[in-house]
């Protein structure tokens, strides 16, 4: 049985490939960060 920081790792890994396959992905989730934060909106999308 894997470890709960081995989980936590593989899921890290697989959320990075799925905003690299999909970069409007992170450009939505960098407003609903900013949302809540209710702070200023820091959108920088790399291609």
């Amino acid at each position: 049985m894997k470890s709960f920081d081995e989980c936590l790792g593989e899921l890290a890994l697989e959320v990075v490939k799925a905003f690299r396959r999909n970069p409007e992905w992170l450009a939505e989730f960098e407003e609903w960060k900013a949302m809540q934060k209710g702070g200023e909106l820091n959108v920088r999308v790399e291609h």
